[in-house]
C-alpha cells in the first residue's frame, strides 16, 4: 500500500511536533519537580551584599548592617560566619540581640548581619577589601559572601 506524498509529509510533521512537544513537556515536568523540591525549604533574601565606607582614618572603627530575611517555608539555619581578616568581626542580630551560632530564622523572620571593621588591625593604608561569608542550609545558596571595602588614609 502506497501512502500519498501529502499524507506522508503530514505524518512527518506530526511526528516532529510530538517529539518537540513531548520534550518540552518533559522539561516542564523536570522544572516543576525542582521547584517542588526547593519550594518546601529555607531561602535567604538580602537587600545588598556590597558596602563601601569611603575614606576613613586609621583609628576610625566602622560598622555596617546587612538586612537578611528567610523567605522560605522552613527554618533557615545559619551555621557559620567567616571573615577574610581579623580586622573584621561579624555577628547575626535579631531584634538588636547578638545570636550564638548556629542560629535559625523562622519563615518570614528578619535579622541583621552586622559587620565591624577595625583599621588599627590592618598594617597598611589605601584601598582595603574584605569579605564576610555566612554558611547556611539554603539548598540553592549554601554560602553567601558580603563584600566590604574602604580607603584608609
Amino acid at each position: 500500500m502506497k501512502i500519498p506524498r501529502n499524507v506522508g509529509i503530514m505524518l512527518c510533521f506530526l511526528l516532529v511536533i510530538l517529539i518537540i512537544g513531548g520534550g518540552s513537556l518533559w522539561g516542564k515536568y523536570q522544572n516543576a519537580r525542582k521547584i517542588s523540591v526547593v519550594k518546601d525549604a529555607p531561602h535567604i533574601e538580602w537587600m545588598h551584599t556590597n558596602f563601601d565606607w569611603g575614606t576613613i582614618g586609621q583609628t576610625q572603627k566602622m560598622n555596617h548592617h546587612f538586612p537578611i530575611r528567610n523567605t522560605g517555608t522552613k527554618p533557615l539555619v545559619i551555621s557559620n560566619i567567616r571573615t577574610s581578616c581579623n580586622c573584621i568581626t561579624a555577628e547575626i542580630l535579631k531584634e538588636r540581640i547578638s545570636q550564638h551560632l548556629p542560629t535559625s530564622l523562622e519563615p518570614g523572620e528578619k535579622a541583621i548581619l552586622s559587620a565591624s571593621f577595625d583599621p588599627e588591625k590592618v598594617n597598611s593604608r589605601g584601598l582595603i577589601k574584605h569579605t564576610v561569608q555566612i554558611e547556611m542550609n539554603d539548598p540553592l545558596l549554601p554560602s553567601l559572601p558580603f563584600r566590604l571595602q574602604t580607603y584608609i588614609e
